[in-house]
């Protein structure tokens, strides 16, 4: 940063550093605070207006004052550590780290990336402020301007990081940008850059190095992070996650984001997932973790279904039987809707066990041709993509299918036991708790969880064949529901998989945490947060770099 930058710098901003003059000996954390605060304000006046797509993001700063005490957890008293922010916008969470180490008795060396120049030239006049602040506790202060993504990787070279990622989608990204970020480096189809960032962190932490970073929470359930969670878990001591998706803290943005915090260590660890307030919902082992599918992180199973989970998913897998597939997925298929000749199944027309409901569906008007639609025409198990609870039903008749997920199964009457097996184990008590608890992570507002193939067929499948009432039992359930033939499939379920009482017992216990009616619905995206434990309730700002 050249002097006349860190000048007009200062000059732009100096009416939010009023409160501590050069001299001032009013350099107490009351003061820092202020300054933090009047940036705050005027910065976050100016995110409203931004672009969602250049990954601008307010944070309050009781958000970050907590990544700042979990950054610095635990480190010895007087060590000095050269702490990184990737993508640091003002650098107010670096100024958050300067202050903790101040209160802990710690030496730090600040260092910050940012794309944007003004927001690169706030980040560096904060720096002075800052270090009248803290005193001797801030070492140095540097900010460089540079893409994080496509400048070269200094493999090892900082002793903690913490940092507030871009969470923009790779699809919404430039053309030229995403071209760019290809050519750098293996980047996947799909995902987004808060995954990329928290792969290139992890080549910069050295070993037994601190990092701390607030993510959506979908990278600990969807497909397209499951490299990414087995980095994680073979590389990180992932120590908390903190939950924040029910806090909203992002007031404005539809956002559900975790923090993670680990140290940068192969060895056997103990996960504790947090509440917003610091309780503690559960506790897992590393090496649990490791039994489960896809490298997935589950937030709300407790370590006590860890045995019951080794054991489910040590064997076959309902994707290795059968293969499921999806109805219409383009977005314009909702334009056939309400008139035509055939007729077409969404999601809300599914009901467990019973014949689905459908609507007129006209398919020229909707743009699609009939060599796509042939596939749909058969005999089918159909599950919806948007649910609250798992749950499955027959189409015999070959209907379209609109956002719904299917397995074709052609020559097959009421009698056959694959379609009696698969309606018993879609709408079973079982998967219900297997979904629901291992894909929480990418639920939506208001508890509802979304469908993904992948998350189907990673579900187990029995070693043993059904029982012979089964199909008698199905056939039951789909002339007239009740809860007591319900109970009986669930049973026998249950006993395919070879479930002991005390499982069965687990399992209900369960189910009556994770149901739906009592599942703490999402918030609405503008409401903000509250009840997060921290040290301050002074807003902050980060602007990410994209």
């Amino acid at each position: 940063m050249d002097r006349r930058g860190a000048r007009q710098s200062v000059a732009r901003y100096a009416h939010t550093f009023n409160d501590i003059r050069p001299g001032d000996a009013r350099v107490d954390a009351e003061a820092w605070g202020d300054v933090v605060r009047r940036q705050n304000a005027r910065s976050a006046r100016r995110e409203a207006d931004a672009p969602r797509d250049l990954g601008v993001v307010h944070t309050p700063g009781d958000v970050a004052a907590l990544m700042a005490q979990r950054l610095l957890h635990g480190v010895a008293r007087g060590a000095r550590l050269r702490v990184h922010d990737p993508g640091c916008g003002a650098a107010h969470l670096l100024a958050h780290v300067a202050r903790e180490a101040a209160r802990r008795g710690l030496r730090v060396d600040c260092e910050g990336a940012e794309v944007d120049g003004a927001s690169a030239r706030w980040a560096h006049a904060l720096g002075p402020r800052v270090a009248r602040a803290c005193g001797p506790a801030l070492g140095t202060w540097r900010v460089r301007r540079r893409d994080y993504l496509t400048a070269p990787a200094r493999r090892g070279a900082f002793d903690a990081i913490v940092a507030n990622p871009p969470w923009v989608a790779l699809r919404d990204l430039d053309p030229d940008y995403r071209a760019t970020l290809r050519a750098s480096g293996d980047v996947p189809g799909r995902g987004d850059l808060a995954g990329l960032f928290v792969e290139r962190v992890l080549e910069e932490l050295r070993p037994g190095g601190r990092l701390c970073v607030i993510v959506p929470n979908k990278l600990l359930a969807a497909e397209y992070a499951r490299s990414l969670r087995e980095r994680l878990l073979r590389e990180l001591a992932l120590e908390e996650i903190w939950d924040l998706s029910a806090a909203a803290p992002f007031r404005g943005h539809a956002t559900y984001p975790v923090i993670l915090v680990g140290t940068r260590d192969r060895g056997v660890s103990r996960l504790r997932v947090h509440e917003p307030d610091g309780r503690v919902r559960a506790s897992w082992s590393s090496d649990a973790l490791a039994h489960l599918p896809g490298a997935i992180v589950p937030l709300d199973l407790p370590a006590a279904s860890a045995g019951l989970l080794q054991r489910l998913f040590d064997g076959p897998r309902l994707g290795t039987h059968v293969r499921i597939a999806c109805g219409i997925a383009t977005s314009g298929f909702a334009r056939g809707i309400g008139s035509g000749r055939d007729r077409i199944v969404c999601s809300g027309d599914i009901r467990a066990f019973q014949p689905p409901r459908s609507q007129p569906f006209d398919a020229a008007a909707a743009g699609l041709d009939a060599a796509r639609l042939r596939r749909m025409r058969v005999p089918k198990v159909v599950v919806p993509g948007m649910f609250r609870r798992l749950h499955a039903t027959f189409d015999a008749r070959g209907r379209l299918l609109g956002r719904v997920y299917f397995i074709a199964l052609p020559n097959v009457d009421a009698a056959d036991e694959r379609r009696a097996l698969l309606l018993a184990l879609l709408n079973s008590r079982l998967y219900a708790v297997l979904y629901r608890g291992l894909f929480a992570a990418v639920a939506q507002s208001g508890g509802w969880l979304r469908l993904n193939a992948p998350y189907l067929a990673c579900l187990p499948w029995p070693h043993e064949r059904a029982p012979r009432d089964l199909v008698a039992l199905v056939r039951r359930q789909e002339r007239s529901p009740s809860e007591s033939v319900g109970a009986r499939l669930d049973a026998r379920v249950e006993a395919l998989f070879g479930l002991s009482g005390a499982d069965r017992r687990l399992l209900e216990q369960l189910d009556r945490r994770l149901a739906p009616a009592t599942l703490q619905a999402r918030p609405r995206p503008t409401r903000p947060a509250s009840r997060i434990r921290a040290g301050t309730t002074a807003s902050t700002r980060l602007r990410n770099s994209n």
